[in-house]
C-alpha cells in the first residue's frame, strides 16, 4: 500500500490549497495520506480514516525553512506508516484522475527514489 505525504502550514490560503489536494487524493486514490501542520492550520483540513494528522512546528527565521519542512513532514509519514511507497505531494498539486501503486512504480522506473516535476497546468496554454 502507498501513502501520501503533505506539508500544510504557513497562509490560510496554502492550508486550504493543501485542503483541495488531499481532498483530490481522498477522491481519486486509496493512499493513506500523511499531512504535517500546525495548530492553526488543523481545523482546515479534512478527516477521514485515511488521513493521519501530524502537528509540527516550522519556523520562518531562515529563508529556507519551509522548503525544509517538506522533509519533515516526509519524516512523519515515513516514522507512522509501513508503506513501500511514499509520495511527496505540494500543497498545490491537485490528482486529476485515478492514481495507484501501479503508476507510483511507473513514475519510479525501478529506480528507489524519483522526482517528478509538473510538465504543464491544466487550463493553460502548456496544458
Amino acid at each position: 500500500m502507498g501513502a501520501v505525504a503533505i506539508l500544510a502550514v504557513g497562509t490560510v490560503g496554502y492550508v486550504l490549497a493543501a485542503r483541495q489536494a488531499v481532498l483530490s487524493l481522498l477522491h481519486h486514490s486509496d493512499f493513506d495520506i500523511h499531512v504535517a501542520t500546525d495548530a492553526d492550520g488543523l481545523p482546515l483540513l479534512p478527516t477521514s480514516p485515511r488521513i493521519h494528522l501530524h502537528l509540527v512546528e516550522v519556523t520562518s527565521e531562515a529563508r529556507a525553512d519551509p522548503f525544509m519542512a517538506k522533509f519533515t513532514a516526509l519524516r512523519r509519514c515515513l516514522d507512522s506508516c509501513t508503506a513501500d511507497l511514499v509520495m511527496l505531494v505540494d500543497a498545490d498539486a491537485v490528482a486529476v484522475g485515478p492514481i495507484g501503486e501501479a503508476d507510483l512504480l511507473a513514475g519510479l522506473g525501478g529506480r528507489g527514489l524519483a522526482m517528478a516535476e509538473q510538465p504543464d497546468i491544466l487550463g493553460s496554454d502548456g496544458g
